[in-house]
């Protein structure tokens, strides 16, 4: 599954064993995988303190 960002100027992929990816990309439908990163989950779905 994909979901295209224009506002972070990549795509988020989430892979079969459920880690979600952060992909930067270089032109429309290419991805700079050599900068890909896994999102923490966790940390985006906590309040802020």
């Amino acid at each position: 599954m994909a979901l295209l960002a224009l506002q972070i100027n990549g795509a988020l992929f989430l892979d079969y064993h459920g880690t979600l990816w952060y992909v930067p990309g270089l032109e429309p439908d290419h991805w700079d995988w050599r900068y890909a990163t896994p999102v923490d989950v966790d940390r985006c779905s906590r309040p802020p303190t």
